[in-house]
């Protein structure tokens, strides 16, 4: 599973939207470094997807995912819930400083940066103490 952006995503749908396959083959191997063999199966089959039709060409062939993205959380610092996507949620922790305390903020802002690490499309492992 090739698992992209959700822009390279879109630009890939796209660009066969538009007949220009070399283009979306590119985008592919642009974010994901896969050989122009890769890439051109995958976006083979994921344009056969597009059109509901069966694949049967190379089985190897792999298929492209738009990666999920947390955009937005729910927190709730005591005052009420608040939805705000990661940066903001940085800022709203950084401001409730004073309320939450120092070792509170550390944690949370660590959370932050794991929450950013699965949108990076990073492994993160959980390691118990």
């Amino acid at each position: 599973m090739l698992f992209v952006t959700h822009k390279t995503y879109a630009d890939i749908v796209n660009h066969l939207k538009d007949g220009k396959k070399i283009s979306a083959i590119k985008r592919l191997r642009l974010e994901k470094g896969v050989s122009l063999r890769e890439a051109k199966f995958a976006i083979d089959k994921f344009s056969m997807k597009l059109e509901s039709r069966p694949w049967t060409g190379d089985p190897s062939a792999e298929d492209i995912a738009c990666a999920p993205v947390i955009q937005k959380i729910v927190c709730d610092l005591g005052q009420g819930s608040v939805e705000l996507n990661i940066e903001e949620l940085q800022i709203k922790f950084l401001s409730s400083l004073a309320l939450i305390g120092v070792d509170a903020c550390a944690e949370l802002l660590h959370i932050i940066d794991v929450l950013q690490a699965i949108n990076d499309r990073k492994e993160v492992k959980i390691i118990d103490d």
